[in-house]
């Protein structure tokens, strides 16, 4: 009879040490829901972005305000890394960009690769920059903040011998 105590002691101890394993963090987090922007130093006012996902398909449409202009900007991605091809708008004028990108789930954030070009004008000068820009997005513990970092190189030949590197985040707090 104590040997039968035993192995239903050691049996109820690894039941619940088992039960009691952290989330795995590479898990996929819940990125769905309606987020605000919540950095302070960013031009756009009463900037939403708002995800949908079903499957390995995720929808993002962000909309803000720029120069008293309204701004939807509407992307398809495919958690896959199948590839994606989407419109990018640019706040202020200026026709919208093919943009190319992969995305992907890895070590629990969603990373993706993108590229796209646009036309600028300096000095009387018009000259097309191109943009190969690295975006990862995670999810805080308690899923209530979602923090984008890019960082990003732009070439354009016309005016500069080499790319020109920036990095940048982007903080949103999940609305109820």
């Amino acid at each position: 009879m104590n040997r039968f105590r035993l192995v239903v002691v050691i049996g109820l101890f690894a039941f619940a040490v088992s039960a009691q394993k952290p989330a795995d963090p590479a898990a996929k987090p819940n990125l769905v829901g309606t987020w605000e922007y919540a950095g302070r130093d960013s031009p756009f006012k009463d900037r939403v972005l708002v995800i949908t996902e079903t499957d390995d398909e995720m929808n993002m449409v962000e909309s803000y305000v720029f120069k008293n202009d309204p701004y939807t900007h509407n992307t398809t991605y495919y958690t896959d890394n199948r590839g994606e091809v989407n419109l990018k708008q640019f706040p202020g004028g200026g026709p919208p960009s093919q943009m190319i990108s992969n995305t992907r789930w890895k070590k629990g954030k969603l990373f993706q690769l993108l590229r796209y070009a646009y036309m600028m004008e300096s000095r009387g000068m018009r000259y097309k920059v191109t943009v190969d820009e690295e975006q990862i997005w995670s999810l805080s513990e308690d899923g209530e903040t979602l923090t984008v970092n890019v960082r990003s190189k732009r070439d354009a030949p016309a005016i500069a011998p080499i790319p020109i590197s920036t990095t940048g985040k982007s903080v949103y707090r999940r609305k109820h």
